[in-house]
């Protein structure tokens, strides 16, 4: 089987930013900073998915988007848990594509509640100027089990290959 010119860069940049996880895994920043702007493609080369740096105003957008899937407020949440924050611009599909743990405020009780279980973790997406989709998908009782668990909407593969994601999942390992 032959791989295009174009797939085998993808391959090359998506297995290169793996290296770099670390960077991207973390609550405060990604790759290298972009202008801040969630409407400013991201892709350093046309076409391959690329990581992008989490900024104050997309922390924010995603604390209030994973708040509002379970009906809390902002406000509930102090931040997103590092070393469990991804986001990425995919530009095939002009996407934005982001997981994160939401960290609950010790004082508010049903945002704790919300963080356990199948609300351990979130995965978001968004349209270029769109609204981010939120979609809780922590463990879920017996189908959780490595193998078992059926995402709901996985990010694409180049995506996840960015990450070092599991094939067709919905967090990194290890949730």
């Amino acid at each position: 089987m032959q791989m295009s010119l174009s797939r085998i860069v993808g391959v090359v940049v998506g297995c290169s930013a793996a290296l770099t996880l670390v960077a991207c895994g973390s609550e405060t920043s990604s790759t290298p900073a972009t202008s801040g702007s969630s409407s400013t493609s991201a892709a350093a080369t046309p076409g391959v998915a690329t990581n992008v740096a989490v900024t104050d105003e997309i922390r924010a957008e995603l604390i209030a988007a994973g708040a509002a899937k379970r009906e809390l407020q902002a406000s509930d949440f102090t931040g997103l848990e590092p070393g469990k924050t991804f986001y990425a611009y995919d530009p095939a599909t002009k996407t934005y594509w982001a997981g994160a743990a939401l960290v609950p405020d010790q004082n508010a009780y049903n945002a704790m509640v919300s963080s356990q279980d199948n609300g351990a973790y979130t995965i978001f997406h968004k349209a270029e100027g769109g609204d981010w989709v939120a979609l809780d998908v922590g463990m879920a009782g017996p189908n959780s089990a490595p193998g078992n668990y059926l995402c709901p909407t996985p990010p694409p593969a180049d995506i996840l290959v960015l990450w070092g994601w599991p094939a067709k999942s919905c967090h990194p390992n290890g949730i």
